[in-house]
C-alpha cells in the first residue's frame, strides 16, 4: 500500500511534469531545429547519458564495456552524419 505523503506527491508531480511533459516539448523543438534526420540520430546516445548518469548518481565504476560501446555509437553517428553530408 502506498501512503501518500508530501515527499510522494512531489515525487509524482516531478515525474509527471518534467520527464513526461518538458522532455517531450524539448524533444520536439530541437527536432523542428535540425530536422528529424539528423536529430533521430542522437536517439542513440541515450545509454551513454544513462551510464554517464548511472556514474554521477548511482556510484557506478566506468568499465571497458560502458567505453567500448559508447566510441561504437559515437563511430555510428559520425558515419552516418558524415555519409548523410556527402
Amino acid at each position: 500500500m502506498i501512503l501518500l505523503n508530501k515527499n510522494v506527491i512531489y515525487a509524482l508531480l516531478y515525474i509527471a511534469i518534467f520527464p513526461s511533459i518538458i522532455s517531450y516539448l524539448a524533444w520536439n523543438y530541437g527536432l523542428h531545429k535540425i530536422g528529424t534526420a539528423t536529430g533521430g540520430q542522437y536517439i542513440h546516445l541515450m545509454p551513454i547519458f544513462g551510464a554517464l548518469m548511472a556514474v554521477i548518481f548511482l556510484g557506478e565504476k566506468i568499465h571497458s564495456y560502458h567505453i567500448t560501446g559508447g566510441f561504437c555509437i559515437g563511430l555510428g553517428l559520425w558515419l552516418s552524419i558524415k555519409k548523410a553530408r556527402g
